[in-house]
């Protein structure tokens, strides 16, 4: 065969194959594009029907009492520790709750959404604490408060079961 006659024989295949891989490509694009249009209003239809929830009992939800070994004060003369037990002394009064895991919808769904400004700052409560909490393990740490700093991740395990342990220990 002649290199003429066989390029002849590979357009009409080339061809072909381009045609269906655009085909497939096509399919697949548009199949995408459902998807995610589905996706899409059922999220929105979910976020609909939570923000339309009633408002919901509250009372049964599990509030982190802060420990007193958490809030005393250490005697150190670091001014670091000494501002991060302030902190941490102030929160004591505070409603504190671990949301962790769920959504604002969620949140609106299980309790109302009239009563998700609380719920968001019960929330924003609780990623503080876990935040001093850090801070203060390796302020005490870096200072030799060892079994003060125990103390207090074990404690943030207890509330926080997503910690394993902190940064810079």
């Amino acid at each position: 065969m002649s290199p003429v006659i066989l390029s002849a024989n590979i357009i009409p295949v080339f061809l072909a194959v381009t045609l269906i891989l655009a085909f497939l490509v096509n399919y697949a694009s548009n199949k995408n594009k459902r998807n995610r249009a589905a996706s899409l209003d059922a999220f929105w239809e979910r976020e609909m029907k939570a923000n339309t929830t009633r408002k919901k009992d509250i009372s049964n939800i599990d509030f982190i009492t802060l420990p007193d070994f958490l809030s005393s004060p250490t005697g150190s003369l670091s001014e670091e520790i000494k501002d991060i037990e302030a902190r941490i002394a102030e929160m004591a009064d505070k409603k504190i709750v671990n949301f962790s895991g769920k959504t604002n919808t969620d949140l609106k769904l299980e309790y109302g959404a009239a009563n998700f400004p609380d719920l968001s700052e019960w929330d924003s409560n609780y990623i503080k604490l876990v935040q001093l909490m850090q801070k203060y393990i390796v302020a005490l740490k870096k200072e030799g408060y060892d079994e003060k700093a125990e103390k207090i991740l074990d404690f943030a395990r207890s509330v926080a079961p997503e910690v394993k342990t902190f940064r810079n220990e």
